[in-house]
């Protein structure tokens, strides 16, 4: 990522704009943002850091979503950090003034009785706070902040959601023999997307099996492999062994906001599973063949 410049002049913007926005405008409440938990939504800049991330759109100025559709350089504008300043003549993402209402702010012909004249910047790894245009925020005129609230969205999923277990199916069957090779195969079940958050953003979720491990119970491992990919082991011994398949899942997205979807995402993050499964392994008996 390419600087930004003065930190404490980035810090004093931060809390300048968080508390100067609040004032000037109404807050999304938390299902606005689709009850997501630590996600900002509305006006309400981020108290740390006065910034948005990823895709974001103003309620009823379209060319911003459309702006942060194509822009960054990963998918999903996944770099893009956004920063909104009052349209002061000396304010900047680096010295934003004292933050205190202009005329140029407060009088904008371009805005509506109310409200107030940001400057939008845009940084990402390739660009430093870029200018991309001007907002009017106030009233029903809000910033969505459509990255935010779907990370925010898809970590409460995976803290919350359990993975299914995988069905684990072995050659032979039941009862293997020492020193004979025994295959193993665990088959994933069938999984349908799942939608999340609302009512203002929703994502569709879906998860499935990354790689797997097996650890035999007898000391042994395969390491990790593909799922549903079949893995041979010999057990030297008889007795009735506990293994563990542990399963490493990720997840896709598509994050769907006033009619229009966006992605599939791949999503920051995974599961791990540990999923516990027998063996009954028999010990041969030599048999001695008379040669006559």
């Amino acid at each position: 990522m390419i600087g930004r410049g003065n930190g404490a002049g980035r810090l004093l913007a931060a809390v300048a704009l968080a508390t100067m926005v609040a004032l000037t405008g109404p807050t999304a409440t938390a299902a606005d943002c689709g009850g997501s938990a630590g996600s900002t939504c509305g006006v309400s800049a981020d108290e740390a850091n006065g910034v948005y991330h990823g895709l974001i759109a103003v309620t009823d100025q379209g060319w911003v979503l459309d702006r942060a559709a194509t822009n960054g350089t990963t998918p999903g504008c996944g770099d893009c950090i956004w920063i909104v300043v009052l349209a002061c003549p000396t304010n900047s993402p680096a010295d934003p003034g004292s933050q205190s209402a202009c005329v140029e702010a407060s009088g904008s012909p371009i805005c509506r009785p109310g409200q107030l004249l940001y400057r939008l910047y845009l940084t990402t790894d390739s660009r430093l706070d870029q200018l991309e245009g001007t907002v009017c925020l106030g009233g029903t005129s809000q910033i969505v902040a459509i990255g935010d609230t779907a990370s925010a969205d898809f970590q409460r999923y995976l803290r919350d959601v359990t993975p299914p277990d995988l069905t684990v199916t072995t050659r032979p069957k039941d009862l293997t023999l020492a020193g004979l090779t025994t295959y193993f195969r665990a088959s994933p079940p069938a999984l349908e997307p799942v939608p999340f958050g609302g009512p203002t953003i929703t994502e569709v979720i879906t998860i499935g099996p990354r790689r797997i491990r097996w650890t035999w119970g007898d000391g042994d491992s395969s390491g990790w492999r593909p799922p549903d990919s079949e893995t041979g082991h010999r057990y030297l011994g008889g007795g009735r062994f506990t293994g563990v398949l542990t399963t490493e899942w990720s997840a896709t997205y598509t994050v769907h906001y006033a009619g229009r979807s966006f992605g599939p995402y791949d999503a920051t993050g995974q599961l791990t599973k540990d999923q516990p499964f027998t063996k009954r392994v028999a010990t041969s008996t030599p048999v001695l063949i008379s040669g006559n």
